[in-house]
């Protein structure tokens, strides 16, 4: 009974097992996939990098575009306002009283009455 069976009995593990058992051990043709990691990562920069510098270039171009728009609209619009202008000023010649009495004299033959003609309504 003193005696331990094999059952019972777990063999400690070396301590070079232990320190062993915590290391990277690299295997040959790692140092190639640890490059090709790189190239890998590489290449995502730089296919990110020219992606945001088109990305970049196509909203310099919308913002021209606009721009462009913006300009075109606003120069239709101040014709508009010189063309309301132009209008307001004809209306106001042809709205004149000393037209409307030429036009009534020349056209249909009236005359403006005399002090004795006029009445007052109250």
């Amino acid at each position: 009974m003193g005696r331990r069976t094999e059952e019972t009995f777990s063999p400690r593990k070396p301590r070079w097992e232990e320190i062993l058992g915590e290391q990277v051990i690299r295997v040959s043709g790692a140092a190639s996939r640890s490059r090709g990691r790189f190239l890998v990562h590489f290449g995502f920069g730089l296919t990110m990098a020219v992606l945001s510098a088109l990305f970049s270039s196509w909203v310099h171009i919308q913002n021209v575009n606009v721009r462009y728009e913006v300009s075109q609209r606003l120069l239709v619009q101040r014709d508009f306002i010189q063309a309301r202008d132009k209008l307001e000023i004809e209306r106001q010649m042809l709205r004149s009283p000393q037209r409307i009495i030429r036009l009534a004299q020349e056209r249909f033959g009236m005359r403006l009455p005399a002090g004795e003609e006029q009445v007052v309504v109250k």
